[in-house]
């Protein structure tokens, strides 16, 4: 395998037999109808993510591998309920020296934000520094100095939206820039809804292990990000002397109900206008996002998607007429 014949999975097209390099980014043995074991993988490198299918000694085939191993590949790729999938004809586990040999790291396997993380992060630095609320401005300023690494390089979601390096920088920052706008229009507490935005997936930087596993810790499963950032951001509330509880209850309690709903995990429901905007500010950026990969991925012809996404609906393709 020479770096020259090696795809990316935004270049893959239906009916053609591709060779490239990815990334193992979830694998399991299933049983086909009549009972035969085959492998079911979904792969990923820096442009997406594309599931693969190994019909032929799947069982076998997966003793050798584990997820976050970078494999090399051939297969045909086909749609599939307006997806692309792989059928793969052959699979070899790549070890460092042979990524070094095709010029490649591990961070060329997997997709990364395309907007600037060192302007997002020093825009949001800008923006704490600019709130009224001394408070709330240390609060705030004590958990990103400390996690400022993180907070460049992890992932907003598993999968489901920015799962990608840089992914909750980005998440974050669009909030931001959205509350930025909003809160004037609805007169709500400015550096209030700032803060809570800033924190409320605090969590998932305990909840998923980042790169290049990006899998749910432990403590992520058993837990999860929504309690996991409501206890960090109260431990770090008691750190402060003098704290007023006025504002930790109303922090935390953005925090807590900031999935919205009972059924989607919210320990609590919005309870007051900056906590319901928090909430649909991230459903807003989290959507859009999603609405954006789902454009990108689907391999359906026309002008329409298939209906087999997040929506459940056909989605309208950019930069299509349909006068």
């Amino acid at each position: 395998m020479t770096k020259e014949t090696l795809k990316k999975i935004s270049e893959f097209k239906a009916n053609e037999t591709v060779a490239s390099v990815l990334i193992i980014r979830e694998m399991s043995v299933r049983l086909t109808r009549d009972g035969k074991p085959y492998l079911d993988l979904v792969l990923g490198d820096m442009s997406g993510l594309i599931n693969g299918k190994v019909w032929d000694r799947g069982k076998e085939t997966a003793e050798n591998l584990k997820i976050g191993m970078p494999v090399g590949i051939r297969g045909l790729c086909e749609e599939y309920q307006g997806n692309a999938q792989l059928i793969i004809s052959s699979l070899k586990p790549l070890s460092a020296e042979d990524l070094e040999q095709l010029n490649m790291s591990w961070e060329n396997l997997y997709p990364v934000t395309q907007k600037d993380r060192s302007f997002m992060w020093e825009t949001i630095l800008k923006t704490i520094k600019s709130m009224n609320d001394p408070w709330l401005k240390e609060l705030v300023s004590l958990i990103y100095s400390k996690n400022e690494n993180q907070i460049k390089r992890h992932p907003a979601s598993l999968k489901l939206h920015h799962a990608f390096i840089g992914g909750f920088l980005e998440h974050t920052y669009n909030m931001m820039v959205l509350a930025e706008a909003v809160a004037p229009l609805y007169e709500a507490d400015r550096d209030l809804l700032i803060s809570g935005v800033l924190l409320h997936d605090i969590g998932k930087l305990e909840e998923l292990n980042g790169y290049p596993d990006n899998f749910y810790t432990d403590e992520g499963n058993l837990i999860g990000h929504t309690v996991q950032g409501f206890s960090l951001v109260r431990d770090t509330i008691r750190s402060i002397s003098g704290f007023p509880e006025s504002i930790a209850g109303k922090i935390e309690h953005i925090i807590l109900s900031h999935q919205g709903e009972y059924e989607y995990q919210a320990p609590k429901k919005p309870a007051f206008a900056e906590a319901l905007l928090v909430h649909y500010i991230d459903e807003t950026d989290a959507r859009m996002n999603m609405m954006k990969q789902i454009l990108k991925d689907d391999l359906s012809e026309g002008t329409w998607t298939s209906n087999r996404n997040y929506f459940r609906i056909p989605l309208l393709k950019e930069g299509t007429d349909n006068e």
